[in-house]
């Protein structure tokens, strides 16, 4: 028994013997395991240290980069420089480019426009690759790089002002501007409007043209650009215009009791204002369209009122055209810029509603705005039994309060210059009004005695045939004239003549 349990005792202490040092050969093998992790784990944060530093501070571009088709990895950012200058230069170099249109070229010269190339940029943008962020994402980056490559592309900035100035200039030479409708005159026979067609446009579309421009210097295309056009309408056709006019007013003046030399200087002038087109906005000056008036310039002298007289004037009677005008351009609702009355009322019209004119140094004008959205056209014309007419052409009035103007006036006040006539004596071959010399004895009435009067016009407005509104116009002042008679002294008897003899026979005329 004792020995039985004296071996089992021996083998227990055995397994307990063997148990720990198995237990302590894990043991140093685990430590020993764990010091060569360690080891290796530090040797690798090493080795990724030093690769990490080696991407953050490499002074080369990454395999796999190329700029403009060329490749520039391995190289330093000075290397990579010089391996480009040859695309620089090709790129700056680009001096003209060649536009055509119609079978014409139009060459935009570039010379003179700055240009600025991302050269730098690029480079900057390439050389980063790889050397930021962490270790992983710099290493992955530089694989795909060099697995997949990196492309750049250089490219150039104009100076767009100086680029839209070049082709700006190429387009005035093309640009065909759409016209719109236009009324150009009348028909002389049929006294009926002529309107000039429409014209449709064609010009440069020159953003577009730019963009394309700018494409072909940036991709390095020599060929010839196809300059685009495009269609313009004009926004008022000959058959819209057409339908816009209406007779907007008319008025009518006569001269039959004229001379002859009056109906040639009124029939003149009314050719001379007939056809009239104002844009809108535009002033019309009866003196600037008449001219000067005078024998050279084509005109008749005939009588026009001067300081209460009746004189002859070159021109005579051209104030019947700017009072007839006067009172169609008012019915015709435009714009009166100046006008004034005569120095006394006139007969071919009613006091109050006249407008002259100086016949001699055009001071005196009376003048006239298109204040309307569309052309203004004038047509004047006489007739056989000699009346005086002028028509007012244009859109209709701007309103639906009224239809039609008519005018009146009204007398005012009158006045006496006060006193008989002025006499004057004056000399053999005076000129009378009529073109007449006073001769020896003879009397005449210069200026015929006339009261003073003022006048309110008025401008009365209709619809339909109903007065809707009245408005004054105008306050005419016609000046009082005392009256002046000219007297032209009988001729003298003439003494005896004296003949030689007689002298030599009065002792009393002798020298003492």
């Amino acid at each position: 028994m004792i020995i039985i349990l004296g071996v089992a005792f021996a083998l227990v202490l055995s397994f307990f013997v063997y148990m720990f040092i198995s237990n302590q050969r894990h043991a140093a093998a685990e430590a020993a395991a764990q010091i060569a992790a360690e080891e290796a784990a530090r040797a690798q944060q090493e080795k990724d240290r030093q690769e990490f530093e080696a991407l953050a501070n490499s002074i080369t571009f990454l395999e796999g980069i190329t700029v403009n088709d060329i490749a520039i990895g391995g190289m330093t950012m000075a290397e990579a420089r010089a391996a480009l200058a040859a695309a620089e230069a090709s790129i700056v170099a680009r001096k003209e480019v060649q536009l055509v249109h119609d079978n014409k070229l139009f060459p935009l010269d570039l010379s003179n426009m700055p240009i600025s190339l991302n050269i730098e940029t690029v480079l900057k943008d390439a050389y980063t690759l790889g050397k930021t962020g962490d270790y992983t994402s710099m290493k992955t980056e530089v694989e795909d790089v060099k697995t997949n490559g990196r492309a750049f592309t250089l490219s150039v900035s104009y100076d767009l002002t100086t680029l839209q100035t070049g082709v700006a200039q190429i387009a005035a030479q093309i640009d065909i501007p759409a016209q719109d409708a236009q009324v150009s005159g009348i028909d002389e026979k049929t006294r009926t409007l002529k309107i000039k067609n429409e014209v449709v446009g064609y010009v440069v579309d020159q953003p577009a043209l730019i963009t394309m421009i700018s494409d072909a210097i940036h991709n390095g295309i020599l060929t010839p650009i196809d300059i685009p056009i495009v269609e313009v309408q004009p926004a008022l056709t000959a058959a819209t215009l057409q339908g816009q006019f209406v007779l907007r007013a008319s008025a009518t003046t006569d001269f039959s009791s004229s001379n002859s030399a009056r109906k040639y200087n009124v029939r003149k002038g009314t050719d001379m204002i007939n056809g009239t087109v104002l844009k809108p906005g535009d002033v019309f000056s009866t003196n600037d369209s008449l001219g000067v008036r005078s024998t050279k310039n084509g005109w008749k002298m005939a009588n026009a009122y001067e300081s209460g007289a009746i004189v002859p004037q070159a021109g005579g009677g051209v104030c019947q055209l700017s009072s007839t005008l006067y009172n169609a351009v008012v019915k015709g609702d435009l714009e009166i810029v100046f006008r004034r009355n005569h120095s006394m009322p006139v007969a071919y019209i009613k006091e109050g509603l006249d407008a002259t004119i100086n016949s001699v140094g055009n001071i005196i004008d009376f003048k006239f705005k298109n204040n309307t959205t569309s052309d203004i056209v004038i047509i004047g014309y006489t007739s056989s039994s000699n009346k005086l007419t002028f028509e007012v052409w244009g859109i209709p009035f701007a309103t639906t309060e009224y239809d039609e103007i008519k005018l009146t006036s009204s007398l005012v006040s009158s006045s006496s210059a006060g006193g008989e006539p002025v006499e004057l004596e004056v000399p053999v071959g005076t000129e009378k009004a009529d073109g007449s010399l006073m001769v020896a004895g003879e009397t005449y009435v210069a200026v015929t005695p006339r009261k003073g009067y003022v006048y309110q016009s008025y401008k009365n407005y209709y619809l339909a045939g109903t007065l809707v509104r009245k408005e004054k116009l105008a306050v005419s002042s016609y000046k009082a004239f005392q009256g002046e008679i000219w007297n032209c002294p009988p001729e003298e008897t003439p003494m005896p003549e004296v003949t030689p003899e007689f002298w030599e026979e009065s002792p009393i005329l002798e020298n003492p």
